[in-house]
C-alpha cells in the first residue's frame, strides 16, 4: 500500500513539473535540489563533533563566558562547513552535533533552509541567532516580526544586524586593479541572468530594454549568446572584459541586499547598470563607477543614455576614472568591518557579553 502511495505521489509530481513552464521546472527542480542537500548535510553532521569543539568539552575547568560552545543547527544550503579551519578564540568552538544542544552558548539558525514549523528551543542563559544573507522578499519568514523576535541576534548582509555579513564585497584593489580591455561598439551590453526567482521585476525590465537596444544574454533568461565553455564566475568575469555595460539586476530589491552581481562588472572592468538595493551608493567603490537604472524613467530612457555613451568615448571613459583613485573612506570602512570572520565575531561577542552562570548545564556535558 505504502509503494503504491509513494508511486502516486511521485507520477503527480512528474505531472506537475511537466504542466510547468520552463522558469516554473527550474524554480521547483532547484528547491528540490536544496532540500536534497540539506538532508545530505545534516545526515553527514548530525554526529560529527570538530577537534576542537572536542577539546572544549573535554576541558574540566572554563566556564561560560570563557567556554564558548557555538551550535550551527542547520546548512547554508548544503555546503561545507570547515569548523577546524576558523581560527576561533581560545575557549569557543563550533559544532554541527545536536547533540551538544543544550551545553550551546548560542545556537544558530540559517533562515532560508529552516522548515517553518522548527521549534526553537531555549536553554538558560542560551543565545538564538538568525543567520542569513538571502532577502525579506525571497524569504518572507526573514521580515515576520512574530518568527523574527523569537532570536536574540542576528548574522546578515543587513548593516543593522548584529553581526554584518555581506553576500559579498571584495577587497578595492581587487576590482581596480587591472586596467580595463579596449571595448567596441558593437559589444555594448552583456546580461548574465539565470536564476528564475524575481522579485525586482529584471524579467520585464530586460524585455523592454531588449526592444531598444542590442542586449547580448548569457543566461538563461532572454539567451541569444552561446558559451562554448562555461566554468562559472571566470567564464563570466573573461566575457564581461570585452563589454562596456553588463545589465547588474538583482532577483530583489533590499536596502543592503548587495551581491557579486554589482562587483563582478567592476572586477571585469565593465561599468555596471545597477538595479536593486536602493542604498547602493554606499557599497561604491569609487565616485562615478555605475549606473543606476533607478534614475531613468524607463527602459526606453536608459537605453537611449548607453547609446548616446556607446559614441562619446570621453563620457564612458569617465566611468573608469575611480581606477585610478584611492577607495571612498566608507567603502574601505566596510571592508575592513567584514574582514574577520562572522563565527569569530560571534565567539568574540559571546565571550563579551555578561551571560549567566550554566556551570550546571556544562557540568553534563560528554
Amino acid at each position: 500500500m505504502l509503494n503504491l502511495i509513494f508511486i502516486l505521489v511521485t507520477l503527480l509530481i512528474i505531472a506537475g513539473l511537466i504542466s510547468l513552464s520552463w522558469s516554473g521546472k527550474r524554480y521547483w527542480l532547484g528547491s528540490l535540489r536544496r532540500m536534497y542537500a540539506e538532508i545530505k548535510w545534516r545526515m553527514a553532521h548530525d554526529r560529527k563533533t570538530s577537534g576542537n569543539a572536542r577539546a572544549l568539552l573535554a576541558a574540566n575547568t572554563a566556564s561560560l563566558p570563557t567556554r564558548t560552545l557555538v551550535l550551527v543547527y542547520n546548512s547554508m544550503f548544503g555546503m561545507p562547513l570547515s569548523l577546524d579551519e576558523v581560527h576561533l578564540p581560545s575557549g569557543c568552538a563550533i559544532t554541527t552535533n545536536r547533540r551538544y544542544r543544550r551545553e550551546a552558548a548560542a545556537v544558530i539558525y540559517h533562515i532560508p533552509t529552516l522548515p517553518r514549523r522548527t521549534r526553537i528551543q531555549r536553554y538558560p542563559g542560551q543565545l538564538q541567532v538568525a543567520w542569513f544573507i538571502e532577502s525579506g522578499a525571497q524569504y518572507p519568514l526573514l521580515n515576520d516580526p512574530q518568527f523574527m523576535r523569537q532570536f536574540d541576534l542576528s548574522i546578515s548582509f543587513r548593516q543593522n544586524a548584529d553581526i554584518w555579513s555581506p553576500c559579498y564585497f571584495p577587497d578595492f584593489d581587487q576590482l581596480a586593479g587591472a586596467a580595463p580591455q579596449p571595448k567596441h561598439h558593437e559589444r555594448l551590453l552583456a546580461a548574465f541572468i539565470s536564476y528564475p526567482a524575481d522579485h525586482s521585476g529584471r524579467r520585464d525590465y530586460l524585455q523592454a530594454l531588449m526592444r531598444h537596444l542590442e542586449v547580448h544574454s548569457y543566461g538563461s533568461l532572454f539567451r541569444n549568446r552561446p558559451l562554448s565553455r562555461d566554468v562559472g564566475r571566470a567564464t563570466k568575469l573573461q566575457v564581461l572584459s570585452g563589454y562596456k555595460f553588463n545589465l547588474a539586476y538583482e532577483n530583489s530589491i533590499e536596502s543592503d541586499y548587495v551581491t557579486e552581481k554589482f562587483f563582478d562588472p567592476l572586477e571585469a572592468g565593465c561599468v555596471p547598470v545597477y538595479l536593486g538595493a536602493p542604498n547602493i551608493e554606499r557599497y561604491a567603490p569609487g565616485d562615478h563607477c555605475y549606473i543606476n537604472a533607478a534614475d531613468f524613467a524607463g527602459p526606453e530612457a536608459l537605453a537611449a543614455y548607453l547609446i548616446a555613451l556607446n559614441e562619446d568615448e570621453a563620457a564612458y571613459n569617465a566611468y573608469h576614472a575611480w581606477r585610478r583613485q584611492p577607495p571612498r573612506a566608507g567603502y574601505q570602512r566596510l571592508y575592513e568591518a567584514q574582514r574577520i570572520h562572522p563565527l569569530i565575531r560571534l565567539c568574540k561577542l559571546l565571550q563579551q557579553r555578561p551571560l549567566p552562570d550554566r556551570s550546571s548545564v556544562l557540568s553534563r556535558s560528554h
